[in-house]
């Protein structure tokens, strides 16, 4: 069965509220933990349980693999730490939280770095991305799967940002890290809210628009507190899939083959969900009355010119190792 079959499978069971148990093996067993941030509604909790379902059925079930989705288990910023002290398995979470441990991943968030997902990805295949899996791997964090999540835009209230300067004094809500730098180099005040009170801090006007993905938008019916959404891509940043390394060293070979296989099988697939999901987020909003701009290519040098500062302070925080990323990102420019 392959990963598109799988998916079907997988969506279908939990449409039933089934719950599938797989048989294992009671000697040379293993059981594991992956704890994720993203509600069940998004399409990366359907990735996960999908390479679960196929890590499982690949394996005869040797290796059994609980999901705590949606921060049951631990939080965004937790996630990355459990992996590292060991009382975590398997994680998927935002490189914001990735970056407290490891700085060098907040290269994902640093603004007009890579004009799209492709240009992100053939980066990831060379030294940029086997540099980034060091520096995990140095954690004791082995990366498995780069978890693509698009362009970080714009959403607003009664004010359009068409341009830099439309970001003037409002109250933008981002996930901290970089995406912060970038609101205030844009002259906005970045506000930290949870994003269980998203909604709330939108629809109230505590805070003026959201730094997000048009996916997250929708998901969360975010753009239901809004009127105008703005296509600019800020950052596009990618989210991680790593691994506690003793755990995955534990486990006998073909196992941890399977493992990773399956890893970049829901690298591959998420890569493509992202621009279904992205396109048919913008299209979801524009059908319920959103405002939608994207900002022309030529305006984008504008952009640029105002948010190159934040590339400045992220090799402050990142010393030379996020410099040398940078310059691979960029030629050196």
């Amino acid at each position: 069965m392959n990963w598109t079959r799988t998916i079907f499978a997988v969506i279908s069971v939990a449409l039933a509220g089934l719950f599938l148990g797989t048989a294992y093996a009671q000697s040379d067993s293993y059981r594991w933990k992956l704890a994720h941030q993203w509600p069940t509604v998004h399409y990366y909790h359907t990735a996960a349980e999908t390479f679960v379902k196929r890590v499982e059925e690949r394996t005869e079930g040797r290796l059994r693999i609980d999901i705590y989705p949606a921060g049951q288990l631990f939080g965004m910023r937790e996630i990355p730490e459990a992996l590292i002290n060991g009382s975590l398995d398997l994680g998927m979470a935002a490189d914001v939280g990735y970056s407290g441990y490891v700085p060098t991943v907040a290269v994902f968030d640093l603004p007009m770095l890579v004009p799209d997902g492709a240009a992100m990805f053939r980066l990831l295949s060379g030294e940029f991305g086997e540099t980034l899996a060091a520096d995990l791997k140095a954690k004791g964090m082995t990366h498995l799967a780069w978890v693509d999540y698009g362009p970080m835009s714009f959403l607003t209230g009664s004010r359009a940002i068409n341009k830099p300067e439309d970001l003037e004094g409002l109250r933008i809500t981002v996930p901290g890290g970089l995406f912060a730098e970038s609101v205030a180099a844009l002259g906005g005040t970045p506000v930290s809210t949870p994003p269980s009170d998203h909604y709330i801090a939108l629809q109230r006007n505590i805070v003026s628009g959201i730094l997000i993905g048009p996916s997250s938008m929708t998901a969360r019916k975010l753009h239901e507190a809004q009127k105008n959404f703005t296509a600019v891509n800020v950052a596009w940043p990618v989210h991680i899939m790593t691994a506690n390394t003793a755990a995955l060293e534990s486990l006998p070979t073909e196992l941890a083959s399977i493992v990773r296989e399956e890893a970049r099988a829901l690298q591959d697939w998420v890569a493509a969900q992202t621009e279904e999901q992205t396109q048919k987020a913008i299209a979801a909003m524009s059908s319920a009355g959103i405002v939608v701009h994207k900002v022309p290519a030529e305006e984008l040098p504008q952009w640029r010119a105002k948010l190159l500062p934040v590339h400045e302070k992220f090799v402050g925080q990142a010393g030379p190792a996020g410099k040398k990323l940078l310059d691979m990102a960029t030629g050196g420019k």
